[in-house]
């Protein structure tokens, strides 16, 4: 589900025991964080009714969801990720950006403001964020750390986000695709 009105919060990673409880990779940036949004979870278009969620192992959420009471029913849902509409959410503050309003944003260069290509999508696994990006003029993506000495400036009402070139990288997660629900 890509929605502007709608941010990703998780991603189920796999069943735990029979009874139908999920483990829960939060996008959030500590686990407590994700338990406060725990009653407004949906699942692409369906809403989620969570019967009970604590902190596992790991960073990782351990939920029960009322809609899938058992081993059997939440086996599909591996990768499927966990939307929460907008406006349960804060504003951010100035030099404060959701992850998922970076994704589909023009890069510009530091040099000469020239179209260079696109954010593919905005990820963060724990060690930092980083940009997915495209090049106009070659097949393969390349990895940015989000930080200020690479991102310049972001510009999210012209959607564009201004580089510094010397930090592009090159990927190794080009060419592979990632599970959607």
């Amino acid at each position: 589900m890509k929605n502007d009105n709608y941010v990703c919060l998780g991603v189920i990673r796999k069943p735990v025991g029979i009874r139908g409880d999920v483990k829960i990779h939060p996008y959030t940036l500590s686990p407590a964080t994700f338990l406060t949004y725990r009653d407004c979870l949906m699942l692409d278009s369906q809403p989620l009714t969570c019967v009970s969620a604590r902190v596992g192992k790991h960073g990782s959420i351990i939920a029960r969801f009322n809609e899938f009471q058992s081993r059997c029913r939440v086996e599909p849902l591996r990768m499927c990720r966990l939307f929460v509409p907008r406006e349960k959410f804060p504003p951010t503050q100035q030099d404060e950006y959701y992850l998922c309003d970076l994704d589909g944003l023009d890069v510009l260069s530091d040099s000469d403001g020239k179209l260079l290509g696109k954010v593919l999508s905005a990820q963060d696994y724990g060690a930092g964020a980083f940009l997915e990006i495209s090049l106009l003029d070659d097949k393969e993506s390349y990895t940015l750390p989000f930080h200020k000495e690479s991102i310049l400036s972001v510009d999210l009402f012209a959607k564009q986000i201004k580089i510094s070139e010397k930090y592009l990288i090159s990927s190794s997660i080009s060419g592979k695709s990632f599970s959607k629900c």
